[in-house]
């Protein structure tokens, strides 16, 4: 019965896909009389092989070398870069020689859209947090923390390991081969709920990407090199891009400083660059970092100043927000929580203020669809001088061609997938009274950080808060139940630390794969193998590379803090019940306000300098790091554009792409090559 339900789906899925291409394909026709692209066999193959070297090295990091290197770790994807770039310059050497073997802008398109989605799989976005955390609270179950009773008891037995020996071997290491038995049915049902998010996620993107794209002309600074690398810019599909001498000026400077230290480290007559200096303001409780990453200043080169200056000018204000609620002492008042950005009032503040962010842009795309539907539906009747018959079939064929679009076929992807994902958080425990505020809550913070990635470009970028322990401020403790909380510590895995997800990473993916001419179902079919391929390979990799070296020897936050920091809140949460956080709850809407006035002023007041986007992620740590960097890059764009106008600001652009792939390609070698 299982396997007909499976063949079934998979028929269906690939009937959905083959529907959306043909329409899309055949709209194609109609207005250009061939198809545009082709997929290569070849590119293909290539996505293939790279994902699982992505995916292998990303894990082998985190095992064997204890090292957290940003390779496959943060929406710089630096590790996908660097391969295109290999790729790329691979490219542009053979093309006078051997030009049959270079590969098109199809070709290298494909490729980075299979490594973007193999990129969120290892690490933050699934792996890094899933066998931790469902293998960890055995393991660190003790008498002490009596997890053995406020946990175990309450967590689904189909979503954990059952036999405490098998993951503390995984744990402590030295074990040839993985009790692969023990970890099939969890890993099974994971795996189908990471698919099913990757559906729902890539269906979400292709909604809005012409949204983003034509009407908000959102800049998407992450794919601007990658864009280059993959032939789809006139500096790249010319050569331009690496006969550009600024650029080259700005990669041999970016990459000294993402290499010097590292060098430094091994080289004892070499003295390390200080690159950070963090000024702490004791009174206050609060601290800033002015440090110089060259990755940041180039991509926020890239994005609009008023976006540039206003995230690093309501870190600034909000960072003394901060310093007057430690002061007044209102920082430590209430419970704690887990992944808030600023603590938790300004947490809640900054996610107010993106929930305003968000409802502008739905609201705006509504606006938008209701002006295509109104065009839509109102068809000049044809001429009467035919026959009623022909008439008929006439009018009618334009009317069905207009409502059988690529549209309804994403509609039912994004309905199966929601669909199952309820399902799954109604079997893992959560209250079904719950489970669609807290679908809610976490589509709110993908959706937002993923709109606010394609503007701002910020590499490191992450949600202001979880999605669990916000749901817990709103309605408290007592409603859930411990079976409920204990499946709210389950959603840690994917819903937790919101740093590098597929839908981000695709949206990027998407962008270029637009770009380039390839259909939706195309796309979507490519990057949904490299969603079950790299899914399959971080798997392995964490249980083959665990049983042998060890989780516990490997990089500490994941294997170690992460499991009894998470699992210890929802004990705590067990044990000392908590009324909801109405304090929290006025600042969120403190920030909703404030995001909305700023939204209003900017939308209609010419030149207005503050974007709302700065107050959305004003303390997450990343802009803590990256703020001074950002203010560097915004004070030599806004200097280049007052007294060189438009032309010079286009002259220095290749300087500052190359500072990016620089640091990347930098970034990667120091990764390749980490040892403990």
């Amino acid at each position: 019965m299982t396997r007909n339900w499976i063949q079934l789906c998979g028929a269906l899925l690939c009937s959905v896909v083959i529907s959306v291409d043909k329409t899309h394909r055949s709209n194609v026709r109609d207005r250009c009389g061939t198809v545009r692209v082709r997929i290569t066999l070849r590119s293909i193959l290539i996505g293939i092989v790279l994902s699982v070297i992505l995916n292998f090295v990303a894990v082998r990091n985190y095992i064997v070398y204890n090292a957290y290197s940003g390779f496959a770790d943060h929406f710089n994807t630096v590790g996908v870069v660097w391969l295109l770039f290999i790729l790329s310059l691979l490219n542009f050497l053979l093309r006078s020689s051997m030009p049959k073997f270079c590969m098109s802008p199809v070709e290298l398109v494909v490729v980075y859209a299979m490594l973007m989605v193999a990129t969120a799989y290892p690490t933050m976005g699934f792996g890094g947090y899933l066998i931790p955390l469902i293998g960890g609270v055995l393991y660190y179950a003790k008498p002490e923390n009596r997890w053995d009773e406020l946990l175990l008891p309450n967590l689904p037995k189909h979503l954990i390991p059952q036999d405490k020996f098998a993951v503390r071997w995984l744990f402590e290491g030295g074990v040839s081969s993985p009790p692969i038995s023990v970890w099939i049915a969890p890993l099974v049902w994971w795996t189908a709920f990471a698919v099913a998010w990757f559906i729902l996620s890539v269906c979400i993107v292709a909604v809005f990407r012409k949204q983003w794209v034509e009407r908000e002309k959102l800049v998407y600074p992450l794919a601007q090199v990658p864009a280059h690398l993959a032939l789809l810019t006139k500096e790249g599909h010319s050569g331009s891009f690496y006969r550009s001498g600024l650029m080259w000026l700005g990669f041999a400077i970016s990459f000294w400083l993402s290499t010097h230290n590292y060098l430094a480290q091994r080289i004892p007559t070499l003295p390390p660059l200080k690159l950070t200096n963090i000024v702490q303001l004791q009174r206050l409780g609060i601290s800033f970092n002015f440090g110089i990453d060259t990755l940041v200043i180039g991509l926020t080169y890239l994005i609009n100043l008023d976006v540039a200056f206003s995230v690093w000018l309501f870190h600034l204000l909000t960072s003394f927000e901060l310093g007057l609620l430690n002061f007044i002492g209102w920082s430590v008042i209430g419970p704690p929580q887990p992944h808030a950005a600023g603590g938790p009032l300004l947490s809640a503040q900054q996610f107010g203020a993106m929930l305003a962010l968000i409802i502008w842009s739905l609201k705006v795309a509504l606006r938008e669809a209701k002006v295509v539907l109104h065009n839509a539906t109102h068809i000049e009747m044809p001429s009467l001088n035919k026959s009623t018959t022909q008439t008929t079939l006439e009018w009618a064929s334009k009317l069905v061609s207009l409502k059988q679009t690529s549209n309804l076929a994403v509609n039912v992807l994004m309905l199966f997938s929601f669909l199952f994902i309820l399902f799954f958080l109604a079997l893992s425990g959560i209250p079904m009274w719950a489970i669609l505020p807290f679908v809610a809550i976490a589509m709110t913070l993908f959706y937002g950080t993923t709109r606010l990635l394609v503007q701002t470009g910020i590499g490191r970028l992450r949600a202001p808060c979880a999605a669990a322990p916000l749901l817990i401020d709103l309605f408290g403790t007592s409603p859930f139940g411990p079976v409920g909380l204990a499946a709210l510590g389950l959603t840690f895995v994917w819903a937790g630390d919101i740093q590098l997800f597929v839908m981000g990473t695709a949206a990027h993916a998407f962008k270029l794969a637009g770009d380039a001419g390839i259909s939706f179902g195309i796309n979507f079919a490519v990057m949904l193998s490299a969603c079950i391929l790299s899914i399959l390979t971080t798997l392995w990799s964490y249980l083959s590379l665990g049983y042998r070296h060890g989780l516990i020897n490997g990089y500490v936050w994941y294997f170690v803090s992460s499991p009894n920091y998470h699992w210890g809140w929802i004990a705590d949460c067990i044990q000392n019940p908590r009324p909801p956080q109405w304090r929290r709850v006025s600042f969120m809407v403190g920030g909703m306000a404030c995001g909305s006035a700023l939204i209003a002023l900017h939308s209609r007041v010419a030149n207005f300098p503050f974007h709302p986007i700065g107050l959305c992620i004003s303390q997450i740590n990343t802009v803590f790091w990256d703020w001074f960097s950002m203010a560097v890059a915004w004070a030599a764009k806004l200097f280049i554009l007052r007294y060189g106008g438009l032309s010079a600001y286009t002259t220095s652009l290749p300087f500052f792409w190359g500072m990016i792939l620089g640091s990347t390609v930098g970034r990667s070698i120091v990764a390749l090559t980490a040892r403990r």
